[in-house]
């Protein structure tokens, strides 16, 4: 090897080594780089709710599920049964009411039952609505602030939170179903007469017993998502009552002879009736005194 080489072998060394360095920085800014953007990917995609969090940290998860959970409305599963009642005095029934039945139909209500009657002082109307739930308390104040309301007698308003009772009832259904499920299953694998008879039996007895829930919850879903309002309407009418009877003298006068010509007739009626007593009253005495007579003769 001569002077030439040894002089040129150091220098490739020396410029090998440094294209390494070089390019060991360029890979570790590269892998800086990539970690940052998989960072903000990774935060990114947990916040926005991505399916795939793989790539996501269990920290980072966490966090977004809990963003994710107070962002997300809360489900109401309340259960509440609203009754309301309210009397209504209107300044003309038949001019006003109508405003009633608009205010029906505009908050999607239904009319389930009505009782009108007219008397000689008063008009009035018994009406039974049924409102969704959630328009229940809209209707009540339109019924009371309707044209032609001339007072408001009484407004009341009950509610009843039957949701312990409801999801009980459901929950009895489910389990009675998962039994009867289990009852038809041993069926199937009943041989013997006596067998199949008692499982038949058990099964009628669980399916009424799921159909009267079925018909109780049914009952309590429809009262719960219709509210029933009970309406009493009514118009006061002037009433002019009649004045007492004063007779003058001759007015009684009068009636005394009509009293008396009554009580004639009514004591020769009366003759009339007893005719046949009278005959045979006055056959006896006639018998007894022309006996007397006799006697007196012979004497």
């Amino acid at each position: 090897m001569n002077v030439r080489n040894w002089i040129i072998l150091p220098a490739a060394v020396l410029l090998l080594l440094g294209c390494e360095r070089n390019t060991d920085s360029l890979v570790g800014a590269s892998y800086e780089a990539t970690e940052e953007v998989s960072e903000s990917k990774q935060l990114n995609a947990a916040i926005s709710g991505a399916e795939d969090r793989s790539y996501a940290p269990p920290e980072v998860k966490e966090k977004a599920k809990a963003k994710k959970d107070l962002a997300a409305p809360k489900k109401d599963n309340t259960k509440i049964i609203k009754t309301g009642e309210i009397g209504i005095q209107l300044a003309d029934y038949h001019k006003n009411k109508h405003y009633i039945y608009d205010a029906i139909r505009k908050y999607e209500a239904y009319l389930s039952k009505e009782n009108e009657r007219t008397e000689t002082h008063r008009l009035s109307n018994n009406i039974e609505i049924r409102v969704p739930n959630d328009k229940f308390e809209v209707l009540m104040d339109a019924l009371t602030q309707g044209k032609g309301v001339a007072n408001v007698d009484y407004k009341r308003m009950n509610t009843v939170d039957v949701s312990e009772a409801y999801f009980d009832l459901e929950t009895r259904i489910n389990t009675k179903k998962k039994v009867e499920e289990r009852y038809i299953d041993i069926l199937r694998q009943a041989r013997k007469i006596e067998d199949i008879l008692a499982v038949e039996e058990k099964i009628r007895v669980i399916r009424e017993e799921i159909e009267s829930a079925e018909g109780s919850l049914r009952y309590m879903s429809d009262r719960v998502s219709y509210s029933t309002i009970s309406v009493y309407v009514y118009q006061d009418l002037e009433f002019d009552a009649p004045r007492p009877d004063r007779p003058t003298f001759w007015g009684k006068a009068g009636r005394a002879v009509s009293s008396g010509w009554n009580a004639i007739l009514g004591f020769t009626l009366f003759l009339i009736n007893i005719w046949p007593i009278l005959l045979l009253v006055g056959a006896v005495l006639f018998a007894y005194r022309k006996k007397i007579n006799i006697f007196r003769g012979k004497g």
